[in-house]
């Protein structure tokens, strides 16, 4: 009997690929192929091929490569042992190429250009801003100086002052007239034969008689010039006590009237009179009463115009005909 040798280097060794160990693990939990594709985001002729290791139909190595490892995480199995028997099945194919990228960082230092670029601009940048700031400072006081300049105005103008104490003399009998006819009686300094009781002089401006009639006024006649000391001292006197009063009645100022804000609530004000010499403005507490400066007729806004009283010379001004929403807005003229 004759016996029969075999050869184990012909017989072929049969090598399961990945794809099918991976089936059976999805059988054996139950999954079916069309749940499995849809959550590795693959048709099911892919999924197919890749589980019978055919690989004809699918794309280069590295997506197969990548197909098993998702494969592998879905079915929770480790992902070594299944590339593993790829690169087996298919020891021609590539492998799958290490993605990471080694980066290289470039140090930048202080001699860079552009790090001295921006240097540049942020110093540039600092000394703008201090000097800006330093022209705003020496401006400031300039402007504030020229506003208290302009909002310092006399409290009188020049014609309106009011007139200073007269020099009480001979030299206050004569004063001038702007109409009329004045008559003034001045003694003369003559020889002693030559004196005289009376000396006239007449001064007369050139007016018509009807204006002149209503104007003229005549001074006390004044006593003759003596020798004696006595009786030019008692002259002086008489002089100064009859047109002291004359001078004082025809120059006096006419009486200004009085205004006084009255103030029952908080109230918002701006007040100015009219050549800018007093101003009160903001919020005005309740209870302040404020006599108002300056020169009239006064510019005035009230913003809460029930809560304030004006009085001109104590008497109460109507608010009513200037008021609308509660805020007045008016010009107070004193006759």
């Amino acid at each position: 009997m004759n016996a029969v040798v075999t050869d184990d280097a012909d017989v072929p060794v049969v090598i399961d690929g990945p794809g099918k160990r991976l089936k059976s693990i999805r059988e054996s939990k139950g999954l079916d192929l069309a749940s499995v594709a849809s959550m590795l985001h693959l048709n099911v002729s892919k999924l197919e091929s890749l589980e019978e290791d055919d690989y004809e139909n699918l794309p280069g190595a590295v997506f197969i490569q990548g197909y098993l490892r998702n494969y592998a995480r879905l079915l929770e199995i480790p992902s070594g042992p299944v590339l593993e028997a790829y690169s087996k099945l298919n020891p021609g194919r590539e492998s799958m190429p290490d993605l990471k990228v080694n980066h290289l960082r470039k140090e930048v230092h202080s001699s860079h250009g552009l790090v001295r670029m921006i240097t540049w601009v942020i110093v540039l940048g600092l000394f703008g801003l201090v000097l800006t700031w330093w022209q705003g400072y020496l401006q400031w006081p300039l402007k504030s100086d020229q506003m208290v300049e302009e909002e310092t105005v006399p409290a009188y103008p020049e014609e309106d002052k009011p007139l200073g104490d007269l020099p009480m003399g001979r030299e206050s009998a004569l004063p001038t007239f702007d109409s009329g006819q004045a008559s003034l009686q001045l003694p003369v300094a003559q020889p002693d034969d030559q004196i005289t009781d009376e000396q006239t002089i007449t001064i007369e401006d050139e007016v018509p008689a009807e204006e002149a009639g209503a104007d003229q006024t005549t001074l006390t006649e004044l006593p003759p010039l003596t020798d004696n000391p006595a009786d030019l001292q008692e002259g002086r006197l008489a002089t100064t006590s009859e047109t002291a009063p004359v001078a004082v009645e025809q120059d006096s100022p006419a009486a200004t009237k009085s205004v006084e804000l009255v103030f029952s609530g908080d109230c918002w004000v701006n007040v100015r009179d009219s050549v800018g010499s007093f101003k009160l403005a903001g919020t005005q507490p309740s209870g302040k009463r404020q006599v108002l400066g300056g020169t009239p007729p006064y510019k005035m806004v009230l913003g809460n115009a029930s809560a304030v009283t004006v009085l001109v010379n104590g008497s109460s001004f109507d608010l009513t005909p200037y008021t609308s929403g509660n805020v007045a807005k008016f010009t107070l003229e004193l006759d």
